[in-house]
């Protein structure tokens, strides 16, 4: 009797067993279900109503430029290439400066900043320099950075680095204000 007992007991064990890894299989999957569920839920972007983060910095842009490095240098327009930074101000006072441009080497880059004050197209400058640091672009030497400052009373206090041609945005200095 011992041996049949024995056996039935350790059928009752593996039924239950795989019952149970079954129905933590299901609570997994339901669980995976309702946090995918959750995160759709919690999307910050509805492109219907224009309240995508991209679309609340086209309502508040306060600056944007667009140059074209290459444009001088190139026989086909297909080949002309693009660099746009822009800037906005949310309503907290919030900096966003983005930078663009329309090559696969490029992805949008954004920065933003806590600022105390609203800003105006006035208190922007950019500066475009090359990768050597000159301003006067040439075949071999090319447009590739942008410096973008934030001016207060003709001082910069904020400044930002964008180099398009190695993907990077740089905060370089806040300045300090009496």
């Amino acid at each position: 009797m011992d041996s049949l007992e024995h056996i039935g007991r350790t059928k009752h064990w593996k039924a239950m067993v795989a019952h149970l890894k079954k129905r933590n299989l299901l609570l997994c999957f339901l669980l995976l279900y309702l946090s995918l569920g959750l995160l759709a839920g919690c999307e910050p972007e509805d492109a219907e109503n224009g309240t995508t983060a991209e679309a609340i910095a086209e309502r508040n842009r306060v600056y944007e430029e667009t140059i074209s490095p290459n444009e001088a240098y190139v026989s086909s327009k297909e080949d002309v290439v693009h660099f746009t930074v822009k800037v906005s101000q949310n309503q907290n006072n919030q900096i966003q400066v983005r930078a663009e441009a329309d090559t696969v080497f490029f992805e949008p880059l954004q920065y933003e900043w806590d600022y105390d004050r609203e800003i105006t197209e006035a208190d922007i400058a950019v500066q475009w320099t090359t990768l050597m640091g000159n301003p006067e672009p040439t075949k071999e030497d090319q447009l590739a950075i942008a410096v973008v400052s934030v001016l207060e009373e003709g001082e910069a206090v904020g400044k930002w680095k964008i180099s398009f041609a190695n993907q990077g945005i740089e905060w370089i200095a806040e300045g300090l204000r009496q």
